[in-house]
């Protein structure tokens, strides 16, 4: 219905009978004031229908808003949150790959220290073989008796007397004394 046309406008072409009937007027002036009245009251209606109709869609703007708004500030958190996540996995891959790498280093460390105590052990032994057999042949080859010098060979160190005589000291046999 159109609120801004004059009522009396609206009665033309509609006949009194109808109108009266319809709005129980008596007389065309009763009927006039009536249907201005009815127009009147409608079109306030309309007006605060409209001016509800507004205010809500303002409400739902703001709240359309707020929500895309919302809606960004999750997408960046969840997006935020998954780059934290493939950060995390990362430093977990690479502190596992580093554990990896630190126990390899530990064990490489280990057999190698272990592999340098065997070569000097061979070392030592065989040192000590060397030097056993030089000592036994620097004996024999002077004519120092053979028994004694063996025995002072094999056990290292004998104590003669006072001294302790160590086989190194035993290149040029016993010591005087």
């Amino acid at each position: 219905m159109n609120c801004t046309a004059d009522p009396r406008v609206l009665l033309r072409g509609m006949t009194p009978e109808i109108d009266r009937a319809t709005l129980g007027a008596d007389d065309d002036q009763a009927l006039e004031d009536k249907i201005l009245w009815s127009s009147l009251t409608t079109c306030l209606a309309l007006g605060e229908q409209a001016r509800r109709l507004e205010e809500w869609r303002l409400r739902k703007a703001e709240q359309d808003a707020k929500m895309r708004e919302l809606i960004r500030q999750n997408s960046d958190a969840i997006h935020k949150m998954a780059m934290l996540e493939e950060s995390l996995r990362q430093m977990t891959l690479r502190a596992e790959a580093a554990d990896r790498g630190k126990a390899e280093a530990e064990r490489s460390a280990a057999e190698a220290l272990e592999r340098a105590v065997r070569e000097a052990e061979a070392a030592k032994v065989e040192a000590v073989e060397k030097a056993r057999g030089d000592a036994i042949s620097g004996f024999l080859a002077r004519g120092v008796a053979s028994r004694g010098a063996q025995a002072m060979v094999v056990l290292g160190r004998r104590v003669l007397g006072r001294r302790v005589v160590r086989w190194a000291r035993c290149e040029v046999g016993f010591p005087k004394g």
